[in-house]
């Protein structure tokens, strides 16, 4: 018999856990994925899948966690109404189907669990829909579910990167933001007296990360004058479970010589990777940080184009600077 992987399974050999024959060939194991460990409801609801609608089934599982991390085929689920496959709405399509098979997902409620966090739909008439994760009014860190729409309406493509529904969690926190927010600071700072870092949003989220234990955490987001960052602090006993660097997406300080060598302090916008400084104003009311508009820029003298330098404390026009 087919595996649910689209492909026949070999003689001989070792079967891996989840009772599917990976392929393996010659490629060193510690180079590849672990197999998902799926459990017998899992393998089930793989088989009525397959056996159902979806008889092209393709499957990826996570092999920390089994949970989904891709389904693919000419038709997931069958439409409510076949003559008009485009009438449920996007969203409630892909609910539908998480719902039909919570337990492949491992989510005990998708309805409550899962929110719609944006529909869009491309000139080729595919709609997007993604989906957040969320417990008890609070949203699960990382926790998004994707899904492509075909313009026929039809349900095809469905990645995710979520946990399974968190279990015995103590969703009261025993640290404030405050304190989290200190913790945060601290661990940006090298120098405890001398904190520059700011404190740009905090957000109470429950922490999932890939093969750790969830728990309640804050969400704190950082920036310095060049330097941005989140931190995810635990809600228990202010940890530090993660770092994530962040893209600077608003202007900073610096100080820099200008025509008279005397340094002068301008104000720069970041931009692209690796970053690239310009003399960009965003000071003024007028700024939108969404928008990115409404900004004061200066001309370098050298090339006529917008002043920049590859480096936040050199390299400037110095001209520029004392414009």
């Amino acid at each position: 018999m087919d595996n649910l992987f689209g492909s026949q399974k070999p003689s001989g050999g070792t079967t891996a856990a989840n009772g599917f024959e990976p392929r393996r060939n010659s490629i060193p194991s510690e180079l590849l994925p672990k197999e998902p460990r799926l459990s017998d409801s899992q393998r089930k609801a793989l088989q009525r899948l397959k056996w159902g609608v979806a008889k092209d089934l393709d499957y990826r599982g996570d092999g920390d966690d089994a949970t989904v991390r891709s389904l693919s085929s000419s038709a997931l689920i069958a439409p409510l109404d076949p003559s008009a496959p485009s009438a449920e709405a996007p969203e409630a399509k892909v609910q539908r189907f998480l719902a039909e098979n919570r337990d492949l997902f491992l989510l005990k409620d998708p309805a409550t669990e899962t929110v719609a966090k944006s529909v869009q739909t491309d000139y080729l008439g595919i709609t997007t829909v993604r989906l957040g994760q969320q417990l008890a009014g609070l949203e699960v860190w990382p926790g998004q579910i994707t899904a492509n729409i075909s313009a026929q309406g039809l349900l095809t493509t469905l990645t995710g990167a979520y946990a399974p529904t968190p279990e015995g969690l103590i969703l009261a926190p025993e640290l404030s933001a405050e304190q989290a927010q200190r913790a945060a600071l601290r661990h940006q700072s090298a120098d405890e007296t001398n904190l520059t870092a700011t404190i740009r949003k905090t957000t109470l989220k429950i922490f999932a990360d890939k093969g750790r234990k969830p728990e309640v955490a804050y969400e704190v987001s950082t920036r310095a004058p060049a330097k941005a960052e989140t931190v995810f602090v635990s809600a228990r006993n202010g940890a530090i479970l993660l770092t994530i660097p962040d893209l600077l997406d608003a202007g900073t300080n610096t100080a820099v010589p200008d025509m008279f060598g005397v340094s002068r302090t301008i104000n720069v916008l970041p931009s692209g990777s690796p970053a690239k400084y310009y003399i960009f104003d965003t000071s003024k009311a007028m700024w939108s940080e969404t928008q990115k508009t409404g900004y004061i820029g200066i001309l370098d003298t050298r090339a006529n184009y917008w002043s920049s330098s590859a480096s936040l404390t050199s390299g400037f026009d110095a001209y520029s600077v004392s414009a």
